[in-house]
Parts: structure tokens; sequence; C-alpha cells
């Protein structure tokens, strides 16, 4: 397989954000229902992903495979900080090695000046909260749902150029 990872237009995030959702819905529906209808879940995230958007360094970028949409990363920088929000395959994509050439694609994209990373997984998500300790975070807090991670944004790269 050959990945291609595009950013977000973000004037055409209409067009695409109904995927990324059914990407989202695919997998957290088994992971973390709701308890919402379908149609209901994708009205809020569509009420919250697009006015989220308009900030501008918030950031989601697109994973192919060819013209295939199987999934999606969001993310933003605020000085120090690189947050990582949310990332999502379909599943026949899981274990085919996207994380790896994604990461290898985005890090040099980053600005100089990151120091930490952060990121929250989902309490009944283990396969989310063991790829972040591999990636080097650790649990710093939590709350009812989620677990807050945080890492060292060196330790991030060096892993992926390590691993290259």
């Amino acid at each position: 397989m050959r990945f291609d990872f595009r950013y977000l237009d973000k004037k055409k995030a209409k067009a695409v954000l109904r995927t990324v959702f059914s990407i989202l819905h695919s997998n957290m529906s088994v992971i973390a229902p709701t308890g919402n209808s379908y149609a209901e879940d994708e009205r809020i995230f569509l009420e919250n992903v697009a006015p989220a958007l308009e900030k501008a360094p918030r950031q989601i970028v697109l994973f192919y495979d060819g013209e295939i949409l199987f999934g999606y990363f969001q993310y933003y920088v605020n000085g120090e900080l690189f947050m990582m929000e949310e990332i999502q395959l379909k599943r026949e994509y899981w274990h085919c090695g996207a994380f790896g050439e994604f990461y290898r694609w985005l890090l040099p994209l980053l600005p100089d000046g990151i120091a930490r990373v952060e990121a929250f997984a989902h309490k009944k998500n283990e396969n989310s909260r063991s790829i972040l300790r591999h990636l080097g975070l650790r649990p710093i807090d939590e709350n009812e749902n989620h677990i807050h991670f945080r890492g060292e944004f060196s330790a991030l790269c060096d892993h992926y150029v390590k691993n290259a």
C-alpha cells in the first residue's frame, strides 16, 4: 500500500466531514457507544468540529489509499505544545504501517520549538492507550471517561526517525 496524506481544505470541509464522522463512528460505536442514534451523534460531531476548524491552529489531515479516504488525524500546535486530538482509521487499515508513514510525513512539517506532545484517550479504548504508551507518552491525569497523556516531542521524533 502507498498512502497519501492531505491537509483538509477548511473551505471544503463540509464535503468531507460526514465521511470523517463515519470513520470515527465505526470505531467509537464499538469502544464507547453514546447511546444516541447515528444521526444524533453525527449532528453533535458536525456542530462541534466545524466551529473548531475555524481556529487557525487546528488542522485535520486526511489519509488516503489511492482515492479511498480511510482515516484522519486532528491536531493543533500551540507554542511548545503539539496536541494530538483524534486519530482514526477504518479497521481494515489497522496494523498496516499507516501510523508510522504518517508521522514520518507530518513531523518535519510542524513548526520549530515544540517541546511536548499531549493526547487524551477514552478509558475504554485500550488500543489508543497502548499506542500512546508506545509513542512514549505517559498518563498524567484522568477524569470519568478519559486519560490525559503527555510526553516529550523529541522522543516522538526520535521514535520515527529511528524506526524509519
